[in-house]
């Protein structure tokens, strides 16, 4: 067997929609994926998010096993609708008390929350506005953005996200997909 480096973290990975469901609770707006798995023939067999693994319900089961195994990190991602509906405007304070509650069990359990920003679950209200593709549509084949046209879609989480699960204790790293459009040289930084 090879072996690991001293420092080396194990740990597990999730993307918010692929997990969370609960995806008409506790007013999380719509999300392009959504929209997206209603589109016929866009999934096999027309699966959706809705429930998923039910994480959002199931969480605290889901750490305990975690921690069973001995994860020492969770890489998380931050679902925009369910903490900004419709992608700017209000925080949904029920939101994001889901991902402090999360937070907080992990850290209890000594698991370390690696967070990713933004993980390509985006708000349709903010799609529909033309916000995530140069001009508004309903097709998303076209996932870019022309040099100046939209504001990076990681500002608003940026604004919410550290405040909400940062105050316990410096997190290892805050990241967004690197392959997004939002990314730059910045986006995925060691805090």
């Amino acid at each position: 067997m090879i072996p690991f480096p001293e420092k080396f973290v194990w740990g597990a990975a999730a993307a918010a929609y692929q997990i969370e469901g609960a995806a008409f609770e506790d007013g999380r707006g719509l999300s392009v994926w959504d929209m997206l798995c209603r589109q016929p023939g866009k999934v096999w067999r027309g699966h959706a998010g809705d429930v998923a693994c039910d994480h959002y319900h199931r969480f605290r089961d889901d750490v305990g096993l975690m921690r069973r195994i001995g994860l020492q990190a969770y890489r998380l991602s931050v679902s925009w609708p369910r903490v900004l509906p419709e992608g700017v405007g209000a925080v949904n304070a029920r939101g994001l008390d889901f991902y402090d509650q999360l937070v907080d069990k992990l850290l209890s359990q000594g698991i370390d929350p690696w967070v990713t920003l933004f993980h390509w679950d985006f708000p349709y209200d903010l799609f529909l506005r033309g916000s995530f593709s140069p001009t508004p549509s309903t097709s998303l084949r076209r996932i870019s953005w022309p040099a100046g046209a939209t504001p990076s879609p990681a500002r608003p989480s940026l604004a919410v996200s550290p405040a909400a699960v940062n105050p316990r204790k410096p997190l290892p790293f805050f990241t967004m997909d690197a392959s997004s459009p939002a990314a730059s040289p910045w986006a995925s930084a060691a805090i």
